[in-house]
């Protein structure tokens, strides 16, 4: 599970989390 810190960290820092991070 991901914390909310590090689960935004990985949307600004990474861009394929940022694919996943749009579909939260």
């Amino acid at each position: 599970m991901w914390s909310i810190e590090v689960y935004w960290s990985c949307c600004f820092r990474l861009s394929l989390c940022c694919c996943w991070c749009a579909g939260f």
